[in-house]
């Protein structure tokens, strides 16, 4: 008797974790996405929402996980993943927020004066590191996007250049 209800609870607990791994590749195409869309141009929105959206998923990830914990009474670390949880569902929907910003409001154009490229990152291979675009626009303000290498490569040595972008998210969407 005690055996048929073990195999019971085998059962269930491989189909919890076959969906969590279900959740888990979802989440790891949405960031595949997000990487293959690029720092720049049209689809940017796209992957941009796509990371919103994983790290929504993850968050509801780890909540899932802190109910899991508790009802199998195992109380430690679950305010650590509580807020860890909180921190990611609440950053990606600032994410989407943004997006849906600027999907509302549209491009902005916006012409950069005094334009030169800066690197940062590299200490963790080429994912860390990124290039940018800094210059001055026609008020004054100091503005940086990041861009491609391929960009870089073009827009180095430009002293002036014409960039549509997205305000809110803070990317280019196509530059003259």
């Amino acid at each position: 008797m005690k055996s048929n209800n073990r195999n019971e609870s085998d059962k269930k607990e491989n189909k919890r974790i076959n969906s969590y791994h279900i959740i888990w590749i979802i989440i790891a195409a949405l960031v595949l996405i997000y990487f293959f869309t690029g720092t720049q141009g049209k689809a940017v929105l796209i992957g941009t929402s796509m990371f919103g959206i994983s790290v929504i998923m993850m968050g509801a990830l780890i909540w899932w996980l802190l109910i899991i914990g508790i009802k199998k009474k195992d109380y430690n670390k679950l305010i650590l993943l509580f807020i860890l949880g909180t921190f990611l569902v609440g950053y990606g929907f600032i994410t989407e927020i943004n997006v849906f910003r600027d999907i509302n409001s549209g491009v902005h154009t916006i012409e950069l004066n005094n334009c030169y490229i800066t690197s940062r990152g590299g200490r963790h291979g080429i994912i860390g590191f990124r290039y940018y675009i800094n210059g001055v626009d026609n008020h004054g303000k100091k503005v940086s996007f990041p861009i491609s290498i391929f960009s870089r490569d073009e827009l180095d040595g430009t002293s002036k250049v014409k960039v549509k972008y997205y305000k809110n998210i803070d990317r280019i969407v196509e530059w003259e």
